[in-house]
């Protein structure tokens, strides 16, 4: 497996050399442009406060964002299995590919949510799927699971089992 580290003092745009497989950009505070190369795996990108767009090309699986208040808009390839999103209060743009197996976003004040909860956690829909935490189900399942006599936390489940009907009551409304 190749890694490319971005160096962290980086000013502007950095682009990855092809063939890396994880490309890992950590505390790189100046950093504002990330270019992804094809056949990378896995991207990290941890602590890039004036990172403002990133966009993963096809054949990642994996995507990690924390803590980069700058970033607006985070597009993932179809084949993204994995996305994780902490702490990135400006995002208001996510794509979720059709198969995404985990959507985890917290703390993103500004991006849509279907539900927001009192953790940070936000309730998300793409492709007939949604996406809260480490969870992804259809809205039967969502409803099932959210709504389930021992879900621990029942006025959450309450929330979250509303948004979903909610949302499907305005997806078939159209």
């Amino acid at each position: 497996m190749t890694l490319r580290c971005v160096p962290k003092d980086t000013v502007g745009a950095y682009a990855a050399q092809e063939g890396c497989e994880v490309v890992s950009a950590v505390n790189c505070l100046a950093l504002t442009s990330l270019t992804i190369p094809k056949g990378c795996r896995r991207v990290e990108v941890y602590n890039c406060p004036a990172l403002t767009s990133l966009t993963v090309p096809k054949g990642c699986k994996q995507v990690d964002v924390y803590k980069c208040p700058a970033l607006t808009s985070l597009t993932t390839p179809k084949g993204c299995e994995w996305v994780e999103v902490y702490n990135c209060a400006t995002l208001t743009t996510l794509t979720i590919p059709e198969g995404c197996k985990r959507v985890n976003v917290q703390n993103c004040a500004l991006l849509p949510a279907l539900y927001r909860d009192k953790r940070g956690y936000v309730l998300l829909e793409a492709h007939g799927r949604y996406y809260a935490g480490c969870r992804t189900f259809t809205a039967a399942e969502a409803i099932a699971h959210w709504g389930a006599n021992w879900y621990l936390n029942r006025e959450r489940g309450a929330a979250f089992v509303a948004a979903v009907e909610q949302n499907e009551r305005e997806k078939h409304d159209k």
